[in-house]
């Protein structure tokens, strides 16, 4: 059982890794959502049912998400699914508490289902990061050693991603801007010159 919770996870891992360099939200959800499927078959085989449950939650999380998403709603509707999720999960902890290593799992699921209900991707990305080193450390704790570099991997990729996507091109539109005005006082110099 053990290889086929790590042959699982890989699967999941591989889909997860996809959709942190995913450049819209809907994208970024819909790969969360396939991957959840398969890390909540991981960990059902490593008999850790608290964070398998937390997966499932997270499968539903993301597709109401995307509803929510889709329809353009204000940051108040996400807090119907915020507080159902987060309440059916409070549950869950009170009858799989696993030790001092379910903090790592209740920390992780307020971070990100809280992140999720914004629409600004350079937020949802660095609180996915956060995310992941709980998760991290939770993996450690269970022996679940594939997702723990899983976790790892994910850091780097939405370090990449937000590198790529959101502070390169701010930094070329800056210089972009800051050189275009250089060209324009030079016009402006030599168009008075002219006179």
């Amino acid at each position: 059982m053990y290889i086929l919770s790590q042959v699982s996870v890989g699967i999941g891992m591989v889909i997860d890794l996809i959709g942190k360099v995913m450049r819209t939200k809907k994208l970024l959800l819909v790969f969360m959502a396939i991957s959840s499927v398969f890390y909540s078959v991981s960990y059902i085989l490593l008999k850790s049912y608290l964070p398998a449950i937390m997966q499932i939650l997270f499968l539903i999380r993301a597709i109401w998400y995307m509803v929510l998403d889709e329809k353009n709603k204000k940051i108040t509707y996400y807090l119907l699914p915020f507080f159902l999720v987060n309440s059916v999960f409070v549950v869950s902890v009170i009858f799989f508490w696993e030790g001092y290593t379910t903090i790592f799992l209740i920390v992780a699921m307020f971070i990100l289902t809280f992140c999720l209900m914004f629409k600004n991707l350079v937020f949802v990305k660095t609180s996915m990061i956060i995310n992941s080193v709980f998760w991290c450390a939770f993996n450690f704790t269970v022996r679940g050693y594939v997702n723990m570099c899983c976790d790892i991997l994910s850091i780097v990729l939405l370090l990449i991603s937000l590198l790529i996507y959101d502070i390169l091109p701010k930094i070329k539109e800056k210089r972009y801007l800051e050189n275009n005005s250089d060209i324009k006082n030079i016009l402006k110099i030599c168009k008075s010159n002219l006179k």
